[in-house]
């Protein structure tokens, strides 16, 4: 009976809980800034105003380059609180945003994802805490680093292909010699004493949405209808309207 109440009003038995502050930062959480009572959305909202000034419904960008301006604005420094940080991002899974970074006109770098943007939408068309930031990516190079990544088979799993690797004082080395530790360079074992960054590189068109930890879309009822969606948009069998539609019918979750 729980269950079928909680399935008739739209309400997560069991919602997600608040996610703290990654492990992995490197600020010492006392050196960073309060919220100071402020929440996520309205956090996320007031960014998205100065982004985004006098978008309702859903707006366009497809200029890359305008398209990095505007992400740059909403990812101004700070983005990570004593408290928490408030911007996430969602795909297959979804996790916060701590690291924000311009790599080129028209590519960013989100924690380890680096996005060669096409177009982005900012999407305005409900309440304040409904908000949020619809980004394509093109294809990028591969890294060279396999040679036999099957993109199709990718696809067809994940809706996108992907390659991750890291770098080590500008080289790029494979995922597995990141995990390990170690890299070959000039035919000799190097030791990278944790100094390699990893990154995640997409060679196929890729999609995501940017939105307050206390979104709607922070709904694991939405999960899978979330992912579906997102692929059906990249191989052009649904729109971002669809998708901004059933946005609208989660309820307000109580991390806002």
């Amino acid at each position: 009976m729980k269950e079928l109440l909680h399935e008739l009003f739209g309400i997560p038995l069991r919602p997600k809980p608040v996610l703290g502050r990654s492990p992995f930062a490197n600020d010492d959480a006392d050196k960073l800034p309060s919220l100071h009572g402020q929440s996520n959305t309205v956090f996320f909202s007031s960014r998205f105003s100065d982004a985004f000034p006098g978008v309702r419904g859903i707006h366009w960008f497809t200029d890359p380059f305008e398209a990095v301006e505007r992400l740059n604005i909403l990812f101004r420094q700070p983005i990570a609180f004593r408290e928490t940080t408030p911007i996430w991002w969602w795909r297959t899974g979804e996790m916060h945003i701590s690291r924000f970074e311009t790599l080129a006109p028209d590519t960013i770098l989100l924690d380890t994802k680096e996005l060669v943007v096409d177009e982005i939408a900012a999407v305005n068309a409900g309440e304040y805490y409904q908000s949020f930031v619809y980004i394509k990516a093109r294809p990028s190079e591969r890294t060279g680093l396999y040679d036999s990544v099957s993109e199709a088979e990718q696809i067809e799993v994940c809706g996108y292909a992907y390659e991750e690797y890291a770098i080590y004082k500008g080289s790029l080395v494979t995922r597995a010699e990141y995990d390990d530790g170690s890299t070959v360079s000039d035919g000799k074992v190097v030791q990278m004493n944790g100094e390699a960054k990893l990154r995640m590189r997409y060679v196929s068109p890729y999609n995501l949405l940017i939105a307050p930890m206390g979104s709607p879309i922070n709904n694991n009822r939405f999960d899978l209808q979330r992912v579906e969606l997102l692929n059906a948009i990249l191989r052009g069998e649904t729109t971002l309207e669809k998708l901004v539609k059933e946005v609208l019918k989660l309820p307000k979750t109580s991390l806002t």
